[in-house]
């Protein structure tokens, strides 16, 4: 009997999954919103053309919006106030939006579309972001899937930013090449100012992945920044990293800012691959390593014959052994949101406050 629900219940989900994708290629190309006027922060009036989200429309115009995941709705970082026009609440926002922030009319602007007339609050800190054009300089293979690749400023020739923080990359979206955003670590330290680099694993179909693997050196880019608060509290507490991939990238520029800036606080890298191959970041972890304060523990979850080190899924890994002699530190977690939103669980359920917790995810 149970194959026979199992496989009903995937045949409604599937006939859910084509309507969905049905009504959203109808939206995309048969709906025709025509110009509408989207008004910002009560004063300022634009005419823009409707059907696409709220992000990407404000994107357009120049007023750049802090988002992470793509336009998926699981950051959440796209949070504004609408209070005209946004239409009623879709499950992808209740999931991430809190009731009373609903009862203040804040949306996801990823997920909001531009279909009529529209009243948007944008906060005056979002106006200092700006976009930058600049050319690949280097790019070098680390590991099999991940590149870092460096970028030259160009205009305007320098870039400034706190060291955690990210910026949002355009890359042209195949067949219609219409612009796509997303949001890359910076992955070098903020004194250097003239470049900038990221680290960039490929993704299958990913666009901007693709896009930037594809790069040759003196190739222009384009990208809006800087975004985010993956910054380093000055708390006074150890800090504990917990990350994966490519989750080491705004690490590469936060552990030599703590390091730094508070020489009593010691720093606790746990970094989480598959096999050895997976690790990078050497030259860079050597270089923290010769400061006593910090401690870098690799964790491989896949075979790996001739590994000393410490084996198996770095969050089962870092809980049972680990934990109890972190419980007062303070953690920053970089990674996708499945591992983000795991660790955190996790590390509230066993009593670490939320003000404790630090954490950047992306995908």
């Amino acid at each position: 009997m149970l194959p026979i629900i199992l496989t009903s219940a995937a045949v409604i989900g599937g006939i859910a999954l084509a309507l969905g994708l049905i009504l959203a290629l109808a939206d995309k190309f048969l709906a025709d919103y025509g110009v509408v006027t989207l008004t910002i922060n009560g004063d300022k009036e634009l005419s823009v053309k409707g059907g696409n989200s709220l992000l990407y429309t404000l994107f357009q115009q120049k007023y750049f919006i802090p988002s992470a995941c793509g336009g998926k709705g699981t950051c959440a970082y796209c949070k504004l106030v609408v209070t005209e026009g946004a239409g009623p609440y879709l499950p992808t926002e209740k999931i991430v939006l809190t009731d009373e922030e609903m009862a203040k009319n804040v949306r996801l602007s990823c997920q909001v579309k531009v279909r009529g007339a529209m009243r948007v609050e944008i906060p005056a800190e979002y106006f200092e972001i700006g976009e930058y054009e600049a050319v690949l300089e280097k790019a070098e293979l680390v590991t099999p899937a991940i590149k870092e690749l460096t970028f030259r400023l160009a205009d305007p020739p320098a870039i400034k930013f706190k060291a955690g923080q990210y910026v949002q990359i355009q890359a042209p979206a195949p067949g219609t090449g219409e612009a796509v955003y997303r949001a890359y670590s910076m992955a070098s330290l903020p004194s250097l100012r003239e470049t900038v680099s990221f680290n960039v694993r490929l993704e299958e179909n990913g666009v901007a992945s693709t896009y930037l693997f594809g790069l040759k050196d003196g190739d222009p880019v384009k990208f809006s920044g800087p975004y985010g608060e993956f910054l380093y509290s000055r708390s006074g507490r150890n800090a504990v990293c917990l990350a994966t991939g490519v989750g080491l990238a705004p690490f590469r520029s936060l552990i030599p800012d703590i390091l730094e800036s508070d020489p009593d606080v010691e720093v606790f890298l746990f970094f989480g691959a598959r096999v050895k191959g997976d690790l990078y970041g050497g030259a860079d972890i050597e270089e923290w390593a010769k400061n006593p304060k910090f401690h870098y523990i690799p964790i491989l979850s896949g075979e790996e014959g001739d590994w000393d080190g410490e084996r198996g899924r770095m969050d089962v890994v870092f809980f049972a052994k680990f934990f109890e002699s972190h419980a007062q530190d303070e953690y920053y977690l970089c990674g996708a949101p499945v591992v983000v939103n795991s660790l955190t669980a996790e590390l509230i359920k066993r009593g670490v406050p939320e003000g404790r917790i630090h954490f950047d995810k992306f995908g």
